[in-house]
């Protein structure tokens, strides 16, 4: 039984100037949830010095998160849903373009209650 979606996305070679701009990652981040029909119920973050951040989001429907390396142009994204509902997809070119990433790497799990191997 599938419970939800979990999306993890690397960006590359993206801005670094954006991935240094909280306010700009905040923006994004709550725009790309939306674009997924999630509704976002509380968020935390935090700036780090000399640079980066992460952003947390608790939505209704599970969490989304951002961390970034701006001296590497790379920023890691999870999204995860455990609602069927929610278009986890609809966020990857939204993403890469407002980044401005040239490169990515995606992984979409299905999350399950169920054991489905031995191993």
């Amino acid at each position: 039984m599938t419970v939800g979606k979990h999306l993890i996305l690397d960006l590359y070679q993206c801005d670094t100037g954006l991935l240094d701009d909280y306010n700009f990652l905040y923006k994004v981040m709550y725009e790309a949830i939306e674009l997924t029909g999630a509704k976002i119920l509380n968020h935390v973050g935090h700036e780090f010095e000399p640079q980066g951040a992460t952003l947390l989001f608790l939505l209704s429907e599970s969490h989304a998160s951002i961390h970034t390396w701006p001296e590497k142009g790379y920023a890691a994204i999870d999204i995860y849903t455990c609602s069927n509902k929610c278009l986890v997809q609809n966020i990857i070119n939204y993403l890469l373009v407002k980044l401005k990433s040239t490169s990515y790497q995606v992984k979409e799990l299905n999350r399950s209650t169920v054991k489905t191997n031995d191993s």
